[in-house]
């Protein structure tokens, strides 16, 4: 279970056995970067506990290097103390002199501060070039914490055990991320205990600024004020005061720049630290997905709490027992905390939005299609995809191997060769979750995508066996879209259905985005041709509409010109006295009031000196 390596010759002497170790807690720590590991076994392995011999300790399928550091007996027991391995020997390794770097690579900048030293670079992030620059003595460990200050990373190390030995020793930089794996610790599941810390110690409500000194001595001088954080924390007119001077070598700094720096230093410092301790019970051991990881950030709900706790947030502190994983501690820091009503106003929001994009024919389309491009592009900038190896690689650069589109293999170029990725490796980088993530959104999307198309087949039917679309060249072109339509989502459907999370490749679904983009154009174009086809279809209501009214109309003139005696000429026009006209017009509109309302309801009529009588106009009066 724990293997104890001499310090000289680095090799494996013997193994601690469960029976025989009755301690061992293994602490690490972002605040002050600690890792410690503690422990107790009889005094049979007191020969191997000595000289700074190494500890070697699972951890998530892999293994964490210690040295003994102190070791202190009480009978037949032995307790011992160890220090993480690589803050032990960056820290005690040969100091490096000042020195600058120019226009340096995080890669350049690691290989420097690794020479001499019995770590190699590993996984080390592209971030561009900088300057680093330090001006003292300084360890190992202190330059490489100089060149993450610089290039804004993180760097943590990790050891590959050979056969009865440490083969290798990484020290990997990288982007501090800290990512959401979707624990959550829920009281009355596993949540036991919650310790809620603030901190208000460092608490300042004002700073006394101090700018660099000029070549004649002088320093710019400046103070800022926080009266907000004065009303919460200070007395009515005594501010909290502390002195603060810029880390910077311009002697120029001039007093804006230095008033602005003080503002910035001071939002860092005008509130109090809030932690939580919490206790849960450790799943892991039956549900693997329950694995929380130091570093990674959890979402934590205690209802009971008060005020009620829900909250995400950064592990900064994981303490874990070898031998009893279920008392495992964790301290939580960077919290998020959400009240009760902004998160049910939150889910409301989320809630009508949903609603509303399941209601939306087509710009919902667009939404999913542009999503999914856009997530697309974020993961194509990790990995170079091609079907040959990419021109002038450098170490540790990723490529994904295209030649077999259906089984894209994750290769890293190191020392002159092309290297398969394990598979522990390619979940480091994203490899195997990134075709997961796209091939479930794809999915999903897919899913959405079924909705739309079942309402615009719908709506197609109903335009299409409308007895009043009676344009065919029209009536044609909307079936030929459709058809058309219809041939994608089937070409969507057939190869989503073949492939899984466990098969699916980016080149393949690339493809598959492709279609969905495809699906949109001619979803729209086909939206274009609806349209058109509603409005002839509107049109030729309104034409049937106005032949049946002026037959009604025609109809009551000639029963009512009949009745009057008038009558009427190959023109259409009625011709008789004036005043009989005028007579046969009234009896006219009571004639059709019912029918003829909308027509009749104010009737303008002009008669010549011949009896000739013609309608000029009909429209509402009211």
């Amino acid at each position: 279970m724990i293997y104890i390596l001499d310090n000289k010759f680095q090799k494996i002497q013997t193994e601690i056995s469960k029976k025989y170790l009755y301690e061992a807690i293994h602490t690490k720590q972002k605040e002050d970067d600690i890792e410690t590991f503690d422990g107790a076994a009889h005094k049979r392995y007191g020969e191997f506990l000595k000289d700074r011999n190494r500890i070697i300790i699972p951890q998530n399928g892999s293994y964490r290097e210690f040295i003994i550091t102190r070791t202190e007996q009480e009978d037949d027991t032995i307790n011992f103390e160890c220090n993480a391995s690589y803050l032990e020997l960056l820290k005690t390794a040969r100091p490096i002199p000042p020195k600058k770097l120019d226009n340096v690579t995080l890669q350049e900048a690691i290989d420097f501060a690794l020479q001499g030293t019995v770590f190699e670079p590993g996984l080390i992030e592209y971030h561009g070039e900088k300057d680093v620059t330090w001006t003292d003595y300084n360890s190992p460990y202190d330059v490489i914490k100089i060149i993450c200050t610089a290039f804004k990373v993180k760097f943590s190390s990790r050891i590959e055990v050979g056969k009865h030995k440490v083969e290798t020793r990484y020290i990997d930089m990288t982007k501090p991320e800290p990512l959401f794996y979707g624990k959550e610790v829920v009281r009355g599941k596993d949540l036991q205990g919650l310790v809620r810390s603030e901190d208000m110690s460092e608490v300042v409500t004002a700073l006394f600024c101090l700018g660099p000194q000029d070549e004649n001595g002088n320093r710019k001088t400046t103070m800022v004020y926080d009266n907000d954080a004065q009303d919460r924390w200070g007395l009515e007119s005594d501010y909290i005061w502390d002195v603060y001077e810029p880390e910077t070598e311009n002697e120029n700094m001039t007093l804006d720049r230095l008033t602005t720096l003080g503002k910035m230093e001071l939002n860092k410092r005008n509130n109090s630290v809030v932690s939580y301790e919490i206790t849960q019970l450790n799943l892991e051991h039956t549900h693997p997905h329950e694995h929380i990881e130091f570093g990674a950030r959890i979402r934590i709900k205690d209802p009971d709490f008060s005020p009620p706790l829900y909250a995400e947030s950064e592990v900064i502190t994981h303490t874990r027992d070898l031998l009893n994983p279920s008392n495992s501690t964790y301290v939580i820091g960077d919290i998020q905390e959400q009240s009760v009503w902004k998160l049910k106003q939150r889910f409301s929001f989320i809630f009508t939005e949903v609603n509303r994009k399941l209601a939306d024919n087509f710009n919902n389309m667009n939404t999913i299609v542009q999503l999914t491009d856009e997530k697309l592009e974020i993961y194509e900038r990790k990995v170079i995809r091609s079907d040959t190896p990419p021109l002038n690689p450098i170490n540790d650069m990723y490529w994904s191997d295209t030649s077999n589109p259906n089984a894209a293999i994750l290769k890293r170029y190191f020392n002159g060769q092309w290297i398969d990725v394990k598979e522990e490796e390619r979940n480091q980088i994203g490899g195997l979750t990134r075709e997961i993530t796209m091939y479930h959104s794809l999915v999903t999307s897919f899913e959405n995508l079924s909705i739309q198309h079942q309402k615009i087949s719908q709506e197609v039917l109903e335009v299409s066996n409308s007895e009043y679309l009676v344009d065919n060249a029209l009536k044609l072109d909307v079936s030929t879209k459709m058809t058309s339509l219809g041939n994608i989502f089937n070409l969507i459907d057939n190869k989503l259905k073949g492939i899984s999370e466990n098969t699916a490749s980016i080149v393949y679904m690339t493809d598959i985005i492709l279609l969905f983009n495809t699906y949109k154009s001619k979803m729209q174009a086909l939206y274009n041709t609806l349209e058109t086809a509603k409005v002839a279809i509107n049109e030729r209501l309104s034409t049937l509409q106005k032949q049946f009214t002026e037959e009604k109309f025609n109809d009551a003139m000639k029963r009512v010109a009949d009745t009057f005696g008038i009558q009427q000429d190959e023109q259409g026009r009625f011709i008789g006295p004036p005043e009989t006209v005028a007579q046969m017009i009234d009896a006219l509109k009571t004639e059709t009031q019912e029918e003829m309302s909308t027509l009749l309801k104010r009737s303008e009529y002009e008669t010549d000196k011949e009896g000739f009588v013609e309608r000029l106009d009909a429209a509402d009066s009211e």
